[in-house]
């Protein structure tokens, strides 16, 4: 298969995956919402945001090496050190995640940093970082041998899909659902993927690859791992923070209000994110062989296709966004404001391209995260001065602030050291970025 076909075989297939799992994920935001009510959704979506901000993480950035070096392994046929890699990945963040939950779900009982009647949801929540860890490496290893669709399906279609099936299956017996058995309902979607996903990728391993013997070169692992690491633990709490904060700042009510809004703006990154599963792999190959006339070329029209994808839903979300919001239900409704400001920020995302992923499968790791640890520094400022203030509103402008310095930044790294230009308008091409 030609190079462009798998791109947009990848892309289409990742796309539309990402639409149905968005779908299932609406469909239970939906269900979540109605039978929780805003209070209720403002604990379970808290929760839920804890184990986001643990789970990515706690992949100590090793799901970024794992595609990164599958797929330079994959022009060699070379597998010793893919496996080997694949192996000591587990081997090291399995142990810690398991760490982390303890630490964690003591520190939350011992300082008192949840309501009592809240802790129950969070200590059943932390049983899904583990699982969720192992989840993302294994995702990474299969998206690093180019399997890109079906590297998402256990998270991306049978997850979602499971546990629509389970609320309804709730709402037809006529059990009034809590935040506990929500949760309860989620963790058993999540362990069932991560059995799925793990028979996907024996059968999907090269033969080559399962009969290698494994070479280890942990210390190198680990230097290139962590600023990875770094720049997911970034990004990570970045875009989770801003529930967290407006929870402990404004209350379970507007941090509901905000996960709906951030729910119904995420629909614009779905381009974005078919664009980046697909492109990592085949951007790490062709720098490896040293192409980056083929790699401009792929970039310039991923960039332009998520940023297309971005405005159509951007645009449609301001025009139509307050009868989206009753969907959730009428108390709802007054997330429209938050949920415009989240979407101009998608908007501004894509609208300066992918610098971000092509310094990450380049080997410029640690500049990608320069430029995400600026953001969350300015994103989490902005926060706590604006929402005592404006409420989860406040939470969007400095979303918005934080996605376009982060862009500016991470654009002009790729122009300058990788001569590339990110962005889908050819902005940075005249000022160093190859053709």
């Amino acid at each position: 298969m030609s190079l462009r076909a798998h791109l947009v075989r990848g892309i289409f297939g990742s796309l539309g995956l990402t639409i149905t799992s968005a779908g299932l994920a609406f469909v239970n935001g939906v269900l979540l919402a109605r039978l929780l009510g805003a209070s209720g959704y403002g604990v379970y979506a808290a929760a839920i945001a804890v184990v986001l901000l643990m789970a990515v993480p706690l992949t100590l950035g090793f799901d970024r090496l794992l595609v990164r070096d599958v797929a330079a392994s994959g022009t060699t046929s070379s597998w010793e050190p893919a496996q080997g890699l694949a192996r000591r990945a587990v081997q090291i963040v399995f142990p810690v995640s398991l760490l982390a939950i303890m630490v964690v779900g003591s520190a939350a009982l011992l300082l008192g940093s949840f309501p009592a009647d809240t802790l129950p949801v969070l200590w059943l929540a932390l049983l899904m970082v583990p699982l969720l860890v192992l989840i993302t490496l294994r995702r990474a290893i299969t998206q690093g041998l180019r399997y890109i669709v079906s590297s998402q399906l256990p998270d991306a279609l049978i997850r979602p899909g499971l546990f629509t099936l389970l609320l309804l299956l709730a709402v037809a017996s006529g059990i009034a659902l809590t935040a506990l058995g929500a949760m309860a309902l989620n963790l058993a979607s999540v362990a069932v993927a991560l059995v799925v996903g793990v028979i996907l990728l024996r059968r999907q391993m090269p033969v080559a690859m399962r009969q290698a013997r494994p070479t280890y070169e942990t210390r190198h692992w680990l230097s290139q791992a962590l600023p990875f690491a770094l720049s997911t633990a970034a990004t990570t709490l970045m875009n989770q923070i801003d529930v967290v904060l407006v929870g402990g700042i404004a209350g379970a009510a507007p941090a509901g209000l905000y996960a709906v809004a951030t729910r119904g703006a995420g629909l614009a990154a779905f381009g974005a994110m078919a664009v980046s599963t697909t492109l990592a792999p085949t951007a790490a190959q062709l720098w490896k062989q040293h192409e980056p006339a083929r790699l401009q070329v792929v970039v310039t029209r991923a960039a332009r296709g998520a940023f297309a994808f971005a405005l159509a839903v951007a645009i449609v979300l301001w025009i139509f966004g307050p009868q989206f919001l009753l969907l959730f239900g009428q108390e709802f409704s007054a997330a429209n404001q938050t949920m415009a400001l989240l979407a101009l920020a998608q908007v501004i995302d894509c609208g300066f391209g992918i610098g971000g992923l092509l310094l990450s499968m380049t080997g410029y790791q640690g500049l990608n995260f320069a430029a995400i640890g600026t953001a969350v520094v300015v994103r989490i400022s902005l926060d706590i001065a604006l929402i005592p203030m404006l409420g989860a509103a406040g939470a969007g402008v400095a979303a918005v602030v934080s996605i376009t310095i982060l862009n500016v930044i991470a654009t002009y790294f790729a122009a300058r050291r990788l001569r590339l230009d990110a962005t889908p308008l050819g902005v940075t091409r005249d000022r160093g970025a190859g053709d």
